[in-house]
C-alpha cells in the first residue's frame, strides 16, 4: 500500500510512535557527538600524563645532579599541570554528556507523556465547564 493510500490515524501514530522519537534520538546523538568533539575528551584521555603545551626542561649535555633535579622538578611540575587541567575538561565534558542524556530522555517522556496530559487537560475543561452550568 502506498503511504498517500494509508489512513491518516495509521499515517499520525507511525510519525509519533516512530518517526518523530528517532528524531529526537537522533538530536541526542549528535549534541552528545558534539560534547565529546567540542572537549576532546578522546583525545585529552590517552594524553592525560602528557607535558603541558610541551614545555619540557632540557636536561643539558653531560651530567649534573642540580641540572638534573632541576629538570625533573620542573617536567614533574609541567605534567602535574597538564594532567590537573586535561581532568578537569574532561570532567566538564562528561558533566554536559550526562546533561545532554538526561535532556534526551526527558524529551522524550515529555513527548510520549504530550497526548495524556492534553487528554487530562481536555477532561478538566469539559468538566469544569458542566460545573459551571
Amino acid at each position: 500500500m502506498k503511504q498517500n493510500q494509508q489512513s491518516l490515524p495509521i499515517l499520525f501514530f507511525a510519525w509519533f510512535f516512530v518517526a518523530q522519537p528517532g528524531k529526537i534520538i537522533a538530536s541526542g546523538k549528535n549534541t552528545m557527538h558534539w560534547v565529546w568533539q567540542y572537549f576532546s575528551i578522546g583525545f585529552l584521555l590517552p594524553r592525560l600524563f602528557a607535558s603541558w603545551h610541551r614545555d619540557i626542561t632540557s636536561y643539558g649535555r653531560g651530567f649534573d645532579l642540580k641540572r638534573s633535579l632541576h629538570a625533573l622538578g620542573w617536567n614533574m611540575i609541567s605534567r602535574v599541570i597538564g594532567a590537573f587541567l586535561r581532568v578537569v575538561f574532561i570532567i566538564l565534558g562528561l558533566a554536559f554528556e550526562l546533561c545532554v542524556l538526561i535532556g534526551t530522555i526527558f524529551a522524550l517522556v515529555l513527548w510520549y507523556s504530550f497526548p495524556i496530559i492534553v487528554l487530562f487537560l481536555a477532561i478538566g475543561k469539559i468538566s469544569l465547564e458542566i460545573l459551571q452550568t
